[in-house]
């Protein structure tokens, strides 16, 4: 399972929507014969849980729209009937989630230097860079 956490890019398909609903406004580019629709770029904005997110999604034309309590399909989950709309995660992040858990992705020790980072104030963020780039050394 990929935990969603804010900023982390998805996939967000609209569904059809009757004129009155939340996802109305939004404009796809219809999908060739035989061919699926795209699916719409989005960001998650807020994370309730592991299936459930807010998100700032952009139609087929660049256009952004927020979109509340959005179902968010972890592998192996079911599309949801009747058409509503849904996010999922993109095949590439599936593929790194599943290398990551058979322990052929980057070790733990790879991610812990960045990880620290992350926590440092940006002055001892400059400094590590630094030291790091002149061997360690003051």
């Amino acid at each position: 399972m990929i935990k969603p956490t804010v900023g982390r890019v998805v996939w967000f398909y609209p569904g059809p929507a009757p004129v009155d609903a939340p996802n109305s406004d939004i404009q796809t580019i219809p999908a060739g014969e035989g061919e699926e629709m795209q699916p719409c770029a989005a960001l998650v904005t807020f994370v309730y849980g592991d299936r459930m997110v807010n998100l700032a999604a952009f139609d087929h034309y660049g256009r952004a729209r927020n979109f509340t309590s959005v179902p968010l399909l972890q592998e192996g989950d079911e599309k949801p009937d009747g058409g509503s709309y849904y996010a999922a995660w993109m095949p590439y992040q599936v593929g790194q989630a599943a290398k990551h858990a058979s322990g052929n992705g980057v070790s733990g020790e790879a991610t812990s230097g960045a990880t620290e980072a992350a926590k440092q104030p940006e002055a001892g963020r400059r400094e590590a860079h630094r030291d790091h780039h002149n061997g360690g050394s003051r």
